[in-house]
This record gives structure tokens, C-alpha cells and sequence, in this order.
């Protein structure tokens, strides 16, 4: 008897280390996808507007006119997860029926903007976002531009969507 206790403990114990695994491998893929590091960041950025229109109900387009090259594998995260964070906005607190993301380079900027035609927030006065708010991801955003000496904005209003935009220098 003893010994079959300590096998269903043993296996109960298995499962939880099986599924642990799962789920670690499943976050490390949001944070940073295969096909980010195969395919490069064009691909990688209409996958992840593909994968959030399926699973939120939002329609997001992407637009990208050309494949964008030799950014770095740093800068390529950051604008990554920066759309990965502003997608995820949308979908929890915007209610927007329709979503936009647009990648550019010119002029030794690369931008990316992130709209919808959600219910958007009214804007603070001051220049900065407010943690204790629910701001944290608008925060987060703009340090990870600033980083790359880049520039972050947002534009919003009651009632008339947000857009987001990013620019990394090259």
C-alpha cells in the first residue's frame, strides 16, 4: 500500500513538472518567437496580428511595404514586444472593433504605429503615464524605445480610438 501512495504522489508530481514545462515554453514563445528569430521581424509581427485577430475577435491589419533588414536582434525584440503589449491593450481595455499596425523605415527611423478605433482614454497633462493607473504598459512601451534612443508617443481620445508610435533609430 505504501508503495502505491508514493507512486500516485510520484505521478501526481510528474504531471505537474510536464505541464510547468508547457507553460514555460509557451510564455518564452510570446516573449520571443521562433519565427522572429527564422523568418525575421515582418513575419513574425503579421503572425502575431494574425494570432491576436483569431483570438480576441478584433480585426487587425498589418502593413509592412517591404521586409525591413539589419536592425539587430535587440531592436527587433523591443519593437516586437512593444506591439505585442499595445495588441494586447486593444484587445483588453479599447473595445475596438478594428485594429492597425504599420511598420516604416525611413530616413534612419524605423516606426511602427499601432491604432484602433476603440473607446481610447483621456490624456494626462503631464508627459508621463501614471502606474498606479493601469498605465504600466504604456510605460513599459516607452522605456523600451527610449532604450534604443528612440521616441515613443500616444494619441488618444474619449471616444475616438488610440494610436501608438514608436521610433527606433537605425
Amino acid at each position: 500500500p505504501k508503495e502505491e501512495a508514493w507512486g500516485v504522489k510520484i505521478n501526481a508530481a510528474l504531471d505537474k513538472a510536464v505541464k510547468a514545462i508547457r507553460d514555460i515554453k509557451e510564455i518564452s514563445s510570446g516573449l520571443r518567437p521562433s519565427v522572429l528569430d527564422h523568418l525575421g521581424l515582418v513575419p513574425a509581427l503579421k503572425e502575431l496580428c494574425h494570432i491576436m485577430s483569431q483570438q480576441a475577435g478584433v480585426h487587425i491589419d498589418f502593413f509592412c511595404r517591404k521586409r525591413i533588414w539589419g536592425l539587430g536582434a535587440e531592436k527587433e525584440v523591443a519593437i516586437y514586444r512593444i506591439v505585442q503589449e499595445a495588441l494586447t491593450n486593444v484587445v483588453k481595455h479599447s473595445r475596438a472593433r478594428k485594429g492597425f499596425v504599420s511598420l516604416t523605415k525611413k530616413e534612419g527611423v524605423v516606426s511602427v504605429s499601432i491604432e484602433d478605433d476603440g473607446v481610447g482614454f483621456e490624456k494626462r497633462d503631464s508627459d508621463g503615464f501614471d502606474i498606479w493607473n493601469k498605465e504600466l504598459g504604456l510605460l513599459i512601451m516607452e522605456e523600451r524605445a527610449i532604450q534604443l534612443g528612440g521616441r515613443f508617443r500616444v494619441e488618444s481620445s474619449v471616444g475616438a480610438g488610440t494610436t501608438l508610435l514608436a521610433e527606433i533609430p537605425l
